[in-house]
């Protein structure tokens, strides 16, 4: 047997600390271990110390061969199209001055036309004729998407009308703030939605100060009357609460939830789900050590607050979400080691070619996240053979980090396969590696073994000091 390519080898006070990058698995060996290991050497191990690095991934019969058929599967997931997924942005203007929005200067008035919206159905015709899936998923972004409900509604129509006539799968869901799905303009497009993810503050006068209407009223009442609508037609809900003020959570939670519970009739509504984003105001300066270290402060310390407060809370603790600490812990570490979001941890929608993201003008974008970069534009929603010829698409679909003859060998590579390539492959260097390259993933991988040596009970002489900059999350609603 030898060592995974994957494996990670250091020094903790007394200890050996082994890490694998792919199964995110640790094993801590004694001190005097070290020097061999680092060495690659298996010289000085017992058998069952052989036997529990087997068992966690950490040594191989070929790590060729492990890593030829990491490979493969990466390759294999790439050609993978089980869904179409389309981010339909139909404006960017919304009903509420979030005092915290990341979109504020956006361009707010431009709605999404009828011509536009017949185009993004002639559109993802034309996806499911050149190339079979079990259909599509059509994810409604803003802005407020209920400010547009006749297109919206026109879309969804249009979609699924096009999928029954291929005898395909179709779901719809919308991000949005909760406060006008009860309007009698948006009840064609509530019934239409499958999923609404809704965002809302973490109490009742926290919605008043960072989430009110654009004249100055609390929208908290709304937001409950919205969900409430959405649980009475048995939709699936997604509430994430924006917090401001972590230390307020055990005080808030009981008296939100229970509020909720009042909205829905005092049903414990069994298709809705709690989860939890720590607010970064928009006008910070986010390179800041301080920043930094607050925030850090802030997702380390909400994980533990809402664990508690969930013991007070009407609905059990299935309901609720870890909140996100890490950036690899959505990505290439899981909670669920292995498995991303998408099912497969190695790639983003966007770079398997099968999302497209759609402006409210009809453009076309690479990313949603990023969609106010216009270097990131590769055609028009009316012109799909155009766009799908695109040399900006074809580079992020062709993307990969196996084409660098450095990066196919590190260690730290089932990191950076989860990684969104835009920013390496925007820049005219043919280099995927940076300086910092290591060192980040170096410290991201320390944070995290922190976190499990902590929540294992580990003497804090085995934790290491890291950057609290490995620790910010960059949330994509």
């Amino acid at each position: 047997m030898r060592f995974s390519q994957y494996t990670i080898v250091s020094r903790r006070s007394d200890k050996t600390c082994l890490f694998n990058t792919r199964t995110s698995n640790i094993v801590l060996l004694p001190g005097s271990a070290y020097q061999s290991l680092s060495e690659r050497s298996l010289s000085g191990l017992t058998l069952p110390q052989r036997l529990d690095l087997i068992k966690q991934g950490m040594l191989v019969p070929s790590p060729e061969r492990e890593a030829q058929e990491y490979y493969l599967r990466y390759m294999k997931e790439r050609q993978k199209y089980p869904l179409w997924v389309l981010t339909v942005t139909p404006t960017y203007a919304c009903n509420l001055g979030c005092t915290h929005c990341v979109q504020y200067d956006f361009d707010k008035t431009e709605k999404m036309t009828y011509e536009t919206v017949e185009s993004v159905v002639t559109f993802t015709r034309h996806l499911l004729d050149e190339r079979g899936t079990t259909g599509i998923w059509a994810w409604f972004y803003g802005g407020e998407p209920f400010m547009c409900p006749g297109q919206c509604q026109k879309v969804i129509e249009g979609l699924k009308r096009i999928c029954s006539q291929r005898d395909v799968g179709s779901y719809f869901a919308v991000t949005t703030n909760g406060t006008l799905l009860t309007a009698k303009a948006s009840r064609g497009m509530v019934d239409g939605m499958d999923y609404f993810y809704t965002g809302m503050a973490q109490s009742r006068e926290a919605q008043g100060r960072e989430r009110p209407y654009l004249d100055g009223r609390n929208s908290y009442d709304a937001v409950l009357e919205g969900m409430a609508l959405a649980a009475k037609l048995g939709k699936q809900i997604k509430v994430r609460f924006n917090v401001s003020q972590p230390e307020r959570i055990p005080l808030d939670m009981p008296v939100v939830l229970n509020d909720i519970l009042s909205a829905f009739g005092g049903e414990l509504y069994e298709k809705i789900a709690f989860t939890f984003k720590i607010l970064r105001p928009p006008d910070i300066d986010r390179s800041s050590p301080e920043v930094q270290e607050q925030m850090s402060r802030k997702h380390h310390s909400l994980e533990t607050i809402v664990r508690d407060a969930q013991k007070d809370s009407p609905w059990p603790d299935k309901h609720f979400s870890r909140p996100g600490k890490h950036v690899f812990l959505r990505t290439a570490f899981p909670v669920t080691p292995g498995i991303g979001g998408c099912g497969f941890e190695l790639c983003c929608e966007y770079v398997r070619g099968n999302r497209f993201a759609f402006r409210p003008d009809g453009r076309l974008q690479m990313c949603h996240v990023r969609e106010n970069d216009p270097g990131l534009i590769f055609g028009h929603v009316s012109d799909p053979q155009q766009a799908l010829s695109h040399g900006q698409y074809l580079r992020i679909v062709n993307f990969s980090p196996y084409s660098d003859p450095v990066c196919r060998k590190c260690a730290y590579l089932p990191m950076c396969l989860s990684k969104c390539p835009l920013g390496a492959i925007d820049q005219d260097e043919p280099t995927l590696r940076t300086g910092a390259c290591r060192q980040e993933c170096r410290e991201t991988v320390d944070r995290y073994i922190n976190d499990v040596l902590t929540s294992r009970g580990a003497d804090e002489s085995l934790l290491v000091p890291v950057s609290a900059s490995s620790d910010l999350v960059a949330d994509d609603c």
